[in-house]
């Protein structure tokens, strides 16, 4: 299936991305995706039953499970840069995907052109999810240098976008508006 653009970019045998669901997942299942020839996901909180107690927790926290997941596969998985609702977080987020050569950043619609510019310099690919898929932000994230663009609607699961449209019309709202690979997804 490598003929898929989506397969290509991620460098995976097929183009099915895990959900990185808080709280559920760890390197395991991660590992198992990879292993199968998707793309895992970790997520905040993953491989743990309890809250951080710091910022410093949540990273090395985190830094454990990229760890067991490197242990598990050599396959290609992802993280997403936002962790927490502390937003001082994620330049240390950065740092240690970066640091940890994690393959994979999935980018929740912050489109910040530092945050692109010091992933893109470190051989990480972007997968942009627009939380309210619009298409000013979809050509930014295009811009910015995003590899893959992640789009749904109000039926999915996890955060909500604000816009009450369901998943396949906010597909056919960007088919042809923009240059990167699309994904419908229903959980991200």
């Amino acid at each position: 299936m490598q003929n898929n653009r989506i397969a290509q970019i991620l460098n995976i045998k097929y183009p099915i991305v895990q959900a990185p669901m808080s709280w559920l997942t760890d390197a395991h299942l991660v590992a198992s995706v990879a292993n199968a020839g998707g793309l895992g996901f970790l997520a905040p909180h993953a491989g743990q039953t309890t809250n951080p107690t710091s910022n410093q927790d949540v990273l090395d926290r985190m830094r454990a499970e990229i760890h067991k997941v490197k242990a598990l596969t050599d396959k290609p998985f992802g993280v997403p840069f936002v962790l927490s609702y502390d937003f001082s977080l994620i330049p240390l987020m950065m740092d240690l995907l970066i640091e940890e050569q994690v393959p994979v950043v999935l980018d929740n619609g912050w489109l910040d052109e530092e945050i692109y510019a010091k992933l893109k310099q470190a051989g990480i690919k972007i997968i942009c999810r627009l939380p309210n898929p619009n298409l000013p932000d979809a050509l930014k994230a295009q811009e910015l240098g995003a590899d893959i663009l992640v789009l749904t609607g109000f039926d999915e699961g996890g955060t909500l976008p604000m816009k009450e449209t369901g998943s396949f019309s906010v597909l056919a709202e960007f088919v042809g508006k923009v240059d990167l690979p699309i994904m419908g997804g229903r959980h991200c």
